[in-house]
């Protein structure tokens, strides 16, 4: 199998992946898969994910900015790099930012044409998987300048929670900040003198020592000082009354269990509007491809193997999870 081969996606045609998709589908009416490949079809529908994050946002009162499904075309593009539209354009099962465009995209109109070729390749080969459709959401600046937090929750409880940052504006290296306390939504700050200072915020960044991003002293979503009881607007708050939320919504679409009761990773940044700070859902992430044993968190991987293997015996000495079809 060859994983660098430039006309396949893991060494697979898209016949190969309809029959080994098609394949493990089948399985899940006899035993219990995890995560189940429905599931990561939906994941990587972010349309579908938009619409059960709206449901849950709106009956959970929290806000959330709006996204439109549009025709990806060049005069779009242009609009985003000109300044006329402050929104990011981007695609559907699509992953690394491979499929987005921005103000800050290197020649971007290249880039689209070259992803419309290539979507034209892969899926006109394939009737089984859904063809990627293209949305437009809001710019949202504090993505880029307070970074985004990545929630771990195992079982229902949140596991751990830490706060990501780009590294580099050339690469896909992340800067890692595994704080002790998060900043409350109302003491947050977005101003770009403070970052900027006359230097990028990349350059700014690096001249920070590692204490101080490790422990959250720059300005941002971490902190060292504030309780985050002090005061409403912890994510905690936020994660756990939304994520209930959002098992009901896609269980309410799916009739079927959600793979989100045993393990998801929410990635939520913040927002600006009508003045406030408010909490948003970028990402549902709900398998192995989560990084969740990634090489951070000092052993906390082992503590996360642990809870996983007793959830999932849990799920497959009990009862089919893939099979049961719900009545909500």
């Amino acid at each position: 199998m060859s994983h660098a081969s430039e006309t396949s996606i893991y060494g697979l045609s898209p016949s190969d992946m309809e029959k080994a998709w098609s394949s493990t589908v089948c399985l899940t009416s006899i035993m219990t898969i995890w995560p189940d490949p429905r599931d990561l079809l939906m994941a990587g529908s972010k349309l579908f994910l938009e619409t059960i994050i709206q449901e849950a946002s709106s009956f959970a009162n929290f806000s959330h900015p709006q996204v439109s499904e549009v025709e990806p075309t060049f005069e779009i593009v242009r609009q985003i790099t000109s300044g006329q539209l402050s929104a990011v354009l981007k695609r559907e099962f699509s992953s690394h930012g491979h499929h987005i465009l921005t103000s800050h995209t290197r020649d971007p109109l290249a880039k689209l044409k070259n992803c419309l070729v290539e979507e034209e390749r892969v899926y006109s080969k394939t009737t089984l998987f859904p063809r990627p459709r293209w949305y437009l959401s809001p710019y949202n600046p504090c993505l880029r300048h307070l970074g985004e937090i990545r929630a771990f929750v195992i079982n229902g409880v949140l596991f751990m929670s830490i706060i990501t940052l780009p590294a580099s504006q050339s690469t896909r290296l992340m800067d890692i900040v595994e704080p002790i306390l998060f900043t409350p939504l109302s003491r947050l700050r977005l101003d770009f003198s403070i970052y900027l200072s006359g230097q990028s915020l990349f350059n700014w960044l690096f001249s920070l020592s590692f204490e101080e991003r490790r422990s959250g002293t720059h300005p941002g979503l971490a902190s060292t000082v504030l309780s985050p009881h002090e005061e409403e607007g912890c994510h905690a708050d936020y994660i756990l009354p939304l994520l209930y939320r959002l098992i009901v919504a896609e269980e309410h679409i799916t009739k079927r269990r959600s793979g989100m009761r045993v393990f998801v990773r929410m990635d939520i940044s913040v927002f600006q509007s009508k003045g406030k700070f408010n909490y948003v859902v970028n990402e549902l992430t709900r398998s192995h491809q989560s990084t969740l044993f990634a090489e951070y968190g000092g052993g906390k991987a082992d503590f996360a193997f642990q809870d996983m293997t007793k959830v999932l015996h849990f799920i497959t000495s009990h009862d089919n999870f893939n099979r049961n079809i719900l009545t909500i």
